[in-house]
């Protein structure tokens, strides 16, 4: 296919028939090359996609022109902020573009992702979604707190954690809005947490409970984590990538080394600077298909799959993340529309327990390594056939990595294998023949999450306890299931769920 970026001097001009895709410098190599099949399908070409080869200078500015005078139909730039002289007032790209309710342009960003896309923001999103829903948010975020001083409400709660917590135990401090690893350090006394709080200048952090027992990648016994991707639409359409991959460190894990970031964090950004990076595997990346196999060889995960037992999980979590912030993120906006592709950070424990990290709005798609490069090629044209798609009129096509689930119920498929039948369970005072139907069930207990269970006046405690369960799928719609005995283990509990 003929490249149709320019390496810009752009001259003023009539704007053309054709679809006009403006792509600022940045991580963006790999949309560049993406987004010349939109412009070609679009009108049978004739369109342009205007890319910069440098990240500042006369060509950003270029495009800043192009912006300002509605002269582009779909921007793609690395972050919200806008800087340009013409417009002083501007702070982010939507103060800058022009709205055109004929042909309206499309923006790669919400305007209030801080919602989702910083840690304090993130945290806060899924606790009122969970306690919406009676779910402790503890179980799909590590234990955490948000610290602004030693004086804040939090702080007392946070003393007590870490004075009851086990010997030996970590905390993990990080600030608010950076990102690439900047900033965070792995703390154990209460003392060395406070002096990072006083460093913050009043400025809110976030402290959460380090995951001690990470599932370890055999090869050097290293830490990792799992990127996997979202393309969220304004119009509330959410589509999941089936397959991620693994970032791996570069030195052995140990508890005893907590402050060396190059063992504990497993952010690329931070990994590169390493000497060992790609000792063990190009890149420090690694495959779906490659976690496949060390369970394989594992005698004690045999039985698990990625695709069927943990998949549908890692994109549970990601569903209820986009859920609980897409109402704040989508303000309205006449006149333009939006999208954003983020990168969900997810951990495995040693007991296959999913974790969710954080959110990332502008995901690194540098290329890693060989087979890297495919998946991000495959990324790049699903991302654009979804565009083309929604927003303009084309052709629909098979995709052959993200996967529409935001018409799915609360809840996960249920998954096979030793390692998740405890998590199978609504809890311990409820049983599969209380007569809850398999979707409320399957509900409760995605990705292991504890129910709080609710205690029963004295009135309707019998030999023979009753169980009312209710789903609630608005606050203004209720739901009855019809009641059916039980026998507790624990006499004169009643549990209620709430979803």
């Amino acid at each position: 296919m003929e490249k149709r970026h320019t390496k810009m001097a752009i001259e003023d001009k009539d704007r053309s028939s054709g679809l006009c895709v403006c792509v600022f410098a940045g991580n963006s190599a790999v949309m560049r090359d993406a987004f010349d099949g939109l412009v070609e399908c679009e009108n049978g070409g004739g369109g342009e996609v205007l890319a910069p080869s440098a990240r500042q200078g006369d060509e950003d500015e270029a495009l800043r022109k192009r912006i300002e005078r509605g002269m582009v139909d779909l921007i793609w730039k690395p972050t919200l902020a806008y800087r340009s002289e013409a417009r002083p007032h501007a702070r982010t790209i939507f103060d800058a573009v022009v709205p055109n309710y004929a042909r309206m342009p499309v923006i790669n960003h919400f305007p209030r992702n801080s919602s989702l896309c910083t840690k304090v923001g993130l945290f806060r999103s899924l606790s009122r979604f969970y306690t919406q829903r009676r779910i402790e948010t503890d179980e799909v975020l590590p234990g955490t707190w948000v610290i602004s001083s030693y004086a804040c409400a939090a702080w007392p709660a946070l003393k007590r954690a870490v004075a009851s917590a086990e010997q030996g135990a970590a905390w993990i401090c990080k600030p608010s809005a950076l990102n690439c690893g900047r900033g965070i350090e792995v703390y154990r006394s209460l003392d060395d947490i406070k002096a990072y709080v006083e460093k913050s200048d009043g400025k809110h952090v976030v402290v959460q409970r380090y995951i001690s027992n990470p599932l370890l990648w055999p090869h050097g016994n290293r830490k990792f984590d799992i990127r996997i991707w979202a393309l969220v639409l304004d119009t509330g359409k959410i589509f999941v990538a089936k397959e991620g991959y693994l970032r791996t460190c570069s030195e052995p894990f140990s508890m005893d080394t907590i402050h060396d970031a190059s063992a504990h964090l497993s952010n690329y950004c931070l990994q590169r600077k390493s000497p060992k990076l790609g000792q063990y595997e190009a890149g420090n990346t690694l495959s779906f298909a490659d976690l496949q196999t060390m369970f394989d060889e594992d005698q004690d995960l045999q039985d698990t799959d990625v695709c069927r037992d943990l998949v549908p999980r890692f994109q549970t979590l990601i569903l209820d993340a986009v859920r609980a912030t897409l109402k704040d993120m989508n303000l309205p906006t006449p006149g333009v529309r939006k999208f954003e592709l983020f990168g969900f950070d997810l951990m495995l424990d040693q007991e296959l327990k999913p974790w969710l990290i954080e959110a990332n709005t502008n995901p690194f798609l540098g290329v890693q390594n060989a087979w890297h490069a495919t998946l991000l090629r495959r990324l790049g044209e699903d991302v654009t056939a979804v565009i083309g798609r929604e927003y303009y009129g084309h052709a629909a096509s098979d995709l052959t990595l993200l996967e529409r689930i935001d018409q799915r119920p609360l809840h996960a498929p249920r998954g096979r294998g030793r390692v998740f039948e405890k998590w199978l369970r609504l809890g311990t005072h409820c049983r599969p023949e209380t007569g809850v139907s398999e979707e409320t069930r399957g509900g409760a207990a995605r990705v292991g999450l504890k129910i709080r269970p609710r205690r029963a006046s004295s009135s309707s405690s019998t030999s023979s306890t009753r169980s009312s369960v209710s789903v609630t799928s608005t606050p203004r719609r209720r739901e009855s299931l019809e009641e059916k005995s039980m026998e507790e283990k624990d006499e004169g509990m009643s549990t209620s769920f709430s979803f």
